[in-house]
């Protein structure tokens, strides 16, 4: 879980871009650092970041990511390429970026549309949230909200929806069973 104390202890490492927008850490000291935060997939490299998670830790300073041929990648350039691909990135990022400032670990590369799973340590024990994240004037259907709960609850999570408006202010909406 990040913390006010995860600023004091900024590291920085390097990174290297596939060709698939995925980008591999294997600097000992950086592949435990990001295992503790729950970045990422442990690889036979080291650890895989999503290209959600290196555009995060890239806007942070944490990760200086190089191409295949040695140079320098810079945020606005890997966002730009990313877009091309996935037209919501940047709605994905400021939802990825509001969820961990608020100490959440959060899993990418989950499902199609802005989805999240996300896990928030209580004490011993987790608290476990499948976010869906909505653009506000988006029209949504019945159906597409029937399948947000479905997938929540065959998961065993709590479902959470979170609207995204045009300043990027994200407000979440919890859905509950009533008994």
């Amino acid at each position: 879980m990040e913390s006010k104390s995860d600023k004091a202890e900024k590291i920085v490492f390097e990174g290297t871009l596939k060709d698939d927008m995925n980008c591999v850490v294997t600097d000992p000291a950086a592949v435990a650092y990001l295992s503790e935060k729950r970045y990422g997939m442990m690889s036979e490299h080291g650890i895989l970041l999503e290209p959600l998670e290196a555009l995060y830790l890239l806007r942070r300073g944490n990760l200086i990511l190089k191409d295949a041929k040695g140079s320098t990648v810079e945020f606005k350039q890997l966002l730009i390429e990313i877009a091309r691909k996935d037209p919501d990135i940047w709605v994905k990022l400021e939802l990825y970026t509001d969820l961990r400032k608020r100490g959440f670990y959060v899993r990418t590369g989950f499902s199609e549309g802005i989805v999240f799973l996300v896990d928030q340590k209580k004490g011993e024990k987790f608290k476990k949230y499948l976010v869906y994240g909505f653009t506000e004037g988006k029209r949504v259907g019945f159906s597409e909200f029937e399948e947000v709960f479905r997938r929540a609850i065959e998961s065993g999570r709590e479902p959470l929806i979170a609207v995204i408006d045009k300043e990027s202010n994200i407000t979440y909406y919890s859905v509950s069973k009533m008994e």
